[in-house]
């Protein structure tokens, strides 16, 4: 009998599936899943645009709550399911000056609000996976997760967290001119989960000036997360929302995708789909 030679391909394909079962456990469970965000605000229907961009990373619920674990393991159970850790989040807004209808003296007038273009890197968000089947329908969903901004704390990439009043951040102020009378600043001035590089708004009414906080649209999110899934087989979705805030009416369009790659497909990029 007569053996041909087997193809190059073939030994090579041999020689990496051996070194894969032969790499100790801890090697081979490096592979993570990570979820990129795109989000895009549309503001009043006007070119007024916030963007946000993230990149999350599926972190064992044991691992974020070692104490909980432990608690599960003691009673004979094990604590189940994903947190979605923060790796690194970036946010933009177009400059936009808008109207509101207000009185002044019991009189219509308008009061004028208006904010600067900006961008930031601090951008806190954090979800979850809250429902993974084993055994998918193949015509239903087949990862369900939440996503949401964050108020109190984050879960960073490596499973800990941190208090968001323990982040560092620097508010700049208004820059004051020598012979002009310095602008006048109203309000509380707290800490979000969308944080910009400038944080101030200008405020006009009634023939008075101020500045105030500027708070994102995606402040939405701290109250209302985002409840979605992909579909069976898919790794990627997107939908619409629509909400008001702030006198603002806001349409959203809402991007994931679910990979082994830890690069944001989008990063920075304000994409048109």
């Amino acid at each position: 009998m007569v053996h041909g030679k087997r193809p190059f391909g073939f030994l090579t394909l041999s020689l990496l599936v051996w070194a894969w079962l032969a790499a100790p456990p801890h090697v081979r469970a490096e592979a993570k899943e990570y979820w990129h965000f795109t989000i895009k605000a549309n503001i009043d229907g006007t070119a007024a645009e916030e963007w946000i961009w993230a990149t999350m990373v599926e972190i064992d619920r044991a691992k974020a709550l070692p104490d909980e674990a432990k608690v599960a393991r003691d009673a004979g159970g094990e604590l189940l399911g994903h947190f979605l850790g923060l790796v690194r989040a970036s946010a933009w807004r177009s400059a936009y000056t808008y109207y509101l209808d207000v009185k002044c003296q019991s009189r219509p007038s308008k009061k004028e609000i208006s904010y600067s273009q900006s961008e930031t890197d601090n951008v806190y968000v954090h979800g979850q996976i809250i429902h993974n089947p084993v055994n998918r329908i193949p015509s239903g969903i087949g990862i369900q997760f939440r996503f949401g901004v964050c108020n109190h704390r984050v879960l960073k990439e490596d499973g800990t967290w941190v208090r968001m009043d323990q982040i560092p951040y620097v508010f700049v102020g208004p820059v004051r001119v020598e012979g002009r009378e310095p602008e006048e600043m109203r309000g509380d001035f707290n800490l979000d989960g969308v944080l910009y590089n400038d944080q101030i708004q200008r405020v006009k009414r009634c023939g008075k000036s101020w500045i105030e906080q500027f708070h994102s649209v995606f402040k939405h999110f701290e109250h209302d997360s985002v409840v979605e899934g992909f579909y069976y087989g898919d790794s990627d979705m997107w939908v619409q929302r629509f909400w008001k805030f702030h006198g603002l009416n806001v349409q959203c369009v809402f991007m994931c995708e679910r990979s082994r790659n830890r690069e944001h497909p989008y990063w920075k990029q304000r994409i048109t789909r």
